[in-house]
């Protein structure tokens, strides 16, 4: 018997599509039923046989809907994936963003403006921490453009979602801490992307404006 449960079953997935609402789930059940009818009754497979493979086709079905569902937010960047080398960009941004929103949580209670997120901080953001995830490396970008006219602070670890409080932690007498607490900040942006050795890195940029700024650095 079980040798001829398995061709029922194929025939069956094969014949079931995608259902998107409750009533195409009906409709699937049906399309399974017709499609394996033939065959079950060719070799007088007992009802109740076949009711268990409807139930394990179904089951089935819907394990790949939830599964393709939360494949495709986590794609989007709709649910955050700390998991590893699947983490996407988008989702890596998601994080990112969430992380500074904890940020502007810490400046609200100093009684400071809130950090506005800038996107070509972003780019230069996460180019140094793909560098730096590439080549094994925590260190400041002391030659280019941004860390002579930003503030930078680096964090590695994991999950990417706790990054920054690596620096929140410091407290008041940290140098990260006050770089990010820093009354004159305005605009910032944190770039994370895997690390070989660490698992995620992440660089903040911080600046009084939208353009070139000095102050201090760590």
């Amino acid at each position: 018997m079980k040798k001829t449960i398995a061709p029922i079953l194929v025939i069956a997935l094969a014949a079931a599509p995608a259902p998107a609402t409750a009533q195409d789930l009906t409709a699937v059940v049906g399309s399974v039923e017709t499609a394996a009818a033939p065959l079950s009754s060719a070799l007088n497979i007992p009802p109740q046989v076949r009711e268990g493979i409807k139930a394990v086709v179904l089951l089935a079905i819907i394990a790949g809907i939830i599964g393709g569902a939360v494949e495709g937010a986590k794609a989007s960047g709709t649910l955050p994936n700390d998991g590893g080398p699947g983490a996407t960009q988008n989702s890596l941004k998601t994080a990112a963003k969430a992380e500074l929103d904890q940020i502007n949580q810490l400046r609200r209670k100093l009684g400071r403006q809130e950090l506005i997120w800038d996107e070509e901080m972003y780019e230069q953001a996460m180019a140094w921490s793909a560098k730096l995830g590439k080549t094994d490396g925590i260190e400041h970008n002391t030659k280019g453009y941004y860390y002579s006219h930003l503030g930078e602070n680096i964090a590695a670890g994991s999950p990417a979602s706790s990054l920054a409080d690596m620096w929140i932690d410091e407290g008041p007498g940290g140098g990260h801490y006050r770089s990010i607490t820093y009354d004159q900040l305005r605009y910032a942006a944190i770039g994370i992307t895997p690390h070989q050795k660490y698992g995620y890195v992440a660089t903040f940029l911080g600046a009084a404006d939208a353009g070139a700024h000095n102050f201090p650095m760590n």
